[in-house]
């Protein structure tokens, strides 16, 4: 079945903090582990100046008023966020 969605993208006032929320979704828990998915992929990029770390630091997907929305900062790399 397929099912559509609106995602919305937007860089926060803070250029390393990016946020992207999926809108209008008939299925709210699907989007969810979706983006949950997301963020655990994202957490698998490796930093490039500690390899044995993640690059972002903080990536989750969260519940807002805009429906489920993955946020991901990476303070020490805001150029690589985009």
């Amino acid at each position: 079945m397929l099912m559509r969605s609106t995602v919305y993208a937007r860089v926060d006032s803070r250029p390393s903090l990016e946020l992207t929320s999926v809108r209008d979704s008939p299925d709210g828990e699907t989007a969810m582990a979706a983006l949950r998915a997301a963020a655990d992929a994202v957490r698998t990029v490796p930093h490039p100046d500690e390899p044995t770390e993640p690059l972002p630091n903080w990536a989750d997907a969260l519940l807002s008023e805009d429906g489920p929305t993955l946020h991901l900062d990476l303070q020490d790399h805001a150029d690589q966020a985009t």
